[in-house]
C-alpha cells in the first residue's frame, strides 16, 4: 500500500503522471489507475460510519467472544436490514432476509 499512498500523494501535490511513473517506477497505467481511485477513507465520518451508513475500514464495533458479536441483531443494526447468522461445522455464514 506505500506505493498506491505515494502515488495519491504526489497526484494531490499536483505533479504529472508521468514524474509520478518515473519517480517511483511504476508504469503510468498504474498511476493514473491509483490516482482516480475515489477515496473511500474521505466519506468516513468522526464515528467511523461512511456516506452509505456502513462502518470504515478498521473501525472496531464489537470486541468480545464471536459467539456474541456475530448474531442476527448485531449484523441486522450495524447494516441497517435484517440479516441472519448462521453457525454450522465451525463456519459462519450470514444472509440477508
Amino acid at each position: 500500500m506505500p506505493i498506491v499512498q505515494d502515488i495519491r500523494r504526489l497526484d494531490r501535490q499536483g505533479m504529472s503522471r508521468a514524474q509520478i511513473a518515473r519517480r517511483l517506477h511504476v508504469d503510468r497505467g498504474t498511476v493514473a489507475k491509483y490516482a482516480d481511485m475515489e477515496d473511500c477513507a474521505e466519506d468516513a465520518t468522526d464515528d467511523g460510519i461512511d456516506a452509505m451508513g456502513n462502518p470504515s475500514a478498521g473501525t472496531i464495533v464489537y470486541a468480545g467472544p464471536l459467539e456474541d458479536g456475530l448474531t442476527d441483531e448485531r449484523l441486522s443494526d450495524l447494516f441497517g436490514m435484517p440479516i441472519e447468522v448462521q453457525h454450522t461445522h465451525g463456519r459462519w455464514s450470514a444472509y440477508a432476509v
